[in-house]
């Protein structure tokens, strides 16, 4: 019997100005990439099955309560660059089934509420340091089952933030940080956590001796030149 793996790309008009959305199938996955459409809010045209949604430079500003109700079987969800400065404790209200979240390159400085408890599934975050930094410590519950983090910027105080020392599921951690020496101290954060893959994109002239001793389950190191 022969089998056949193919991908059908549509092409249909937003509610938004007009502008154009790509929609995509394979095989269980519903790509609606709304990519550098200049949307200023959350598009309604993509199907409601969407699994994958694309928002990433847009000006969408902020994110409202419930704001993707619409699209309760996204699994991924990128919103890079779209100009975020604040996002409702109920933004992220219905995404139960979302694993893997995007939120690099946002003017956002903090979080105010606790907007990862609906997210029950979520395993993958990108984030800046920072920002994820100013999680709140009460909160911080929410992250328990992130398996992979991406972040950039930081850590401004020579460590990497508290808030990693709960991820008691963290396997893999990317960081761009652009640091010239990494401390003895640096790493202290992920003592209890089994991580087993740490890359650092680093500007690096010097490793302190025991920069790494906290990451005791680390198999793979990987340190760009």
């Amino acid at each position: 019997m022969l089998t056949f793996d193919f991908l059908v790309i549509l092409s249909f008009s937003s509610s938004v100005n007009s502008r154009q959305c790509e929609l995509s199938f394979r095989e269980k996955v519903i790509r609606c990439d709304c990519s550098s459409r200049r949307l200023t809010f959350i598009p309604t045209d993509c199907p409601s099955n969407t699994t994958d949604l694309f928002l990433m430079k847009n000006n969408l500003n902020g994110l409202g309560k419930a704001i993707f109700t619409k699209y309760t079987q996204l699994i991924y969800l990128d919103m890079n660059s779209c100009n975020l400065s604040a996002i409702d404790k109920l933004a992220f209200e219905k995404l139960t089934h979302l694993t893997e979240l995007s939120l690099f390159d946002n003017p956002m400085k903090t979080f105010q509420w606790n907007i990862f408890a609906p997210l029950d599934e979520l395993q993958v975050l990108h984030i800046s340091h920072d920002l994820l930094s100013t999680y709140p410590r009460d909160s911080r519950s929410d992250v328990l089952n992130l398996t992979k983090v991406f972040t950039y910027g930081g850590p401004t105080n020579g460590s990497f933030a508290e808030i990693f020392s709960v991820m008691q599921n963290l396997k893999y951690f990317n960081s761009d940080c652009k640091h010239n020496i990494l401390h003895n101290c640096m790493f202290s954060a992920f003592k209890s956590t089994p991580l087993e893959y740490l890359s650092i994109v680093d500007r690096l002239r010097a490793i302190e001796i025991h920069a790494f001793s906290p990451l005791r389950v680390l198999s793979s190191l990987i340190i760009p030149n």
